[in-house]
């Protein structure tokens, strides 16, 4: 179900049932619709309702609905296109004025982070896309294939992020093992380095002291200030420290960590940070 309102919480202007909406689908407002993406009648588990819906932004009333026959994720605009990446590791090619699929690619798993658009003009962009495996693929406005450029060689959830360079088109990788890749992507190669691996010191729990360290899970994107990547990230319990640290955006060099709270424990977070003024926020 999405609902639509005004600033007022109270004040709905439409609703439209979508079917189920999970953590990875998305939702993308663009101009006078709303695209969004549906795990159908079954969360992860393929079904006729599974696909991406086109919304009008000001009743609610579908324009179009592209079955894609497995839960959609992160979708993006390219252009006049929408490209839409599915649990099944399909993925499609969408013109986002009427529905049509224009291409589709089969990868090697799901993919469950959202395509990295680089738009050079109205019609014409470059795309990266990584799987849940870790592969890494290229595709472009210019050319009806998709191909494998690298591995990362770890799981990857978190949508990718990009950043600054004089070198080229770069982003940020973080996978589900703590690792956290500087990739620069052209003239069809891409080189990727490993800026760190995140970790922390898994409790005693009957001291509560800090043990020895442990690899963190990175679930979510991370939040770019200038030079600096904010990083929310998962253990294994409930800790006295907030999951949030910052990171150098270019060297990985450990810039700081949340300090320690006097008397409550914080959980893990699976949600982008935000950078809000002089404050960087996690959930």
């Amino acid at each position: 179900m999405i609902t639509a309102s005004v600033s007022s919480p109270s004040c709905v202007l439409w609703r439209a049932n979508v079917g189920r909406i999970h953590s990875k689908n998305c939702i993308l407002v663009d101009g006078d619709r709303v695209f969004v993406g549906t795990c159908g009648h079954h969360w992860n588990i393929d079904d006729d309702e599974d696909g991406v819906n086109a919304l009008d932004a000001m009743t609610g009333e579908r324009i179009w609905f592209t079955p894609t026959r497995s839960d959609v994720n992160g979708i993006c605009r390219a252009g006049q296109q929408l490209l839409c990446p599915t649990d099944r590791g399909d993925l499609f090619v969408i013109d986002s004025n009427l529905g049509r699929i224009l291409s589709a690619f089969g990868l090697d798993s799901a993919v469950l982070s959202r395509p990295l658009v680089w738009q050079h003009d109205e019609n014409t962009w470059d795309a990266v896309v990584v799987s849940a495996s870790g592969r890494v693929y290229s595709l472009c406005s210019a050319s009806s294939d998709i191909a494998m450029l690298a591995t990362v060689g770890e799981p990857v959830r978190a949508d990718l992020v990009a950043v600054s360079s004089e070198t080229g088109r770069a982003f940020i990788v973080v996978t589900e093992s703590g690792s956290v890749l500087r990739c620069v992507f052209g003239d069809g190669h891409l080189n990727s380095r490993m800026l760190c691996r995140i970790t922390y010191p898994a409790l005693v729990h009957s001291t509560g002291a800090g043990g020895v360290a442990a690899a963190a899970v990175l679930h979510a994107a991370p939040a770019i200030d200038g030079d600096r990547l904010y990083i929310g990230f998962c253990r294994d319990s409930y800790y006295p420290y907030a999951p949030l640290l910052c990171l150098d955006a270019v060297s990985g060099n450990e810039i700081w960590r949340a300090s320690r709270l006097t008397q409550e424990y914080c959980g893990n977070c699976r949600v982008a940070p935000l950078v809000v003024g002089p404050y960087a926020v996690c959930a």
